[in-house]
């Protein structure tokens, strides 16, 4: 079997569905989800809907950000590759871990007892590029191949820019189940994605800008007739743990500078 481990681990595994790409068949996860949850508060992913996942997040250059990697309505999945693709300028790549037990976030191919995985540690392929490759061990079996949502993946980036338009795109998301992982080797490519962005702090309302009515917005906030939800994260400016004038002054500050 491809998916086995060896001393070639990462060509194993980019061959594997390199051959996949030009044989990619309708199989049990043809429907299944692959997207990013922006902000990981989220200590179970088992029975997930799409409004629990966080497609954005502010933070301010030089700060770690860490995003989950997750899969949705799979069923019998023995193995994945994902392509993330996110601008080298913006975001530094600093680790991929397959999950973080002591957050209760186990790697959906852990789910069942007695499963083991074979994970690869994510890698740069090119500049701006990460793969991801996971699979179980052993013989295909659906009695220790999982069913429903969980974590594919977290990685943890670096921003290196607090400008606008820092996105994380799944380019390419493979499932493999059971059936697929036999002899003729199978994979579903997945279509439903949903991607993230990382939005610079001080844009209060989420549109990947910032503009004088974020300002605004700040002013609105503190006078208690803002409309919108707000986190902390995206007016807390000049980071001393609150929203308050000071954040709206350095926001106009920075803005008319551009």
């Amino acid at each position: 079997m491809i998916f086995y481990r060896n001393k070639c681990l990462h060509l194993t595994f980019s061959l594997f569905f390199l051959l996949l790409s030009s044989n990619v068949w309708a199989g049990s996860n043809i429907s299944a989800i692959c997207m990013i949850d922006m902000d990981m508060s989220t200590f179970s992913y088992d029975g997930i809907t799409l409004n629990d996942v966080e497609t954005g997040i502010s933070a301010g250059n030089g700060n770690i950000v860490r995003i989950g990697i997750l899969a949705h309505n799979v069923v019998n999945l023995y193995g994945y590759e994902i392509r993330l693709k996110y601008n080298s300028e913006k975001l530094q790549f600093i680790r991929g871990i397959e999950g973080d037990p002591s957050k209760g976030l186990n790697n959906i191919l852990k789910k069942e007892d007695g499963a083991e995985i074979s994970w690869m540690p994510p890698t740069v392929i090119i500049p701006g590029t990460v793969s991801i490759s996971n699979s179980l061990k052993g013989t295909p079996s659906e009695s220790i191949a999982p069913e429903g949502s969980g974590i594919l993946a977290i990685i943890e980036f670096k921003l290196l820019s607090n400008r606008p338009d820092n996105g994380i795109m799944i380019s390419n998301a493979q499932f493999v189940d059971v059936q697929g992982a036999g002899d003729n080797q199978q994979a579903d490519n997945i279509t439903h994605l949903f991607h993230g962005m990382i939005n610079p702090i001080g844009d209060v309302d989420g549109n990947g800008m910032l503009q004088l009515t974020d300002a605004i917005n700040i002013l609105k906030i503190l006078s208690n007739i803002y409309e919108g939800n707000v986190k902390l994260a995206s007016g807390d400016i000049v980071n001393n743990d609150k929203i308050d004038l000071k954040d709206a002054i350095s926001l106009i500050k920075h803005i008319s500078m551009y």
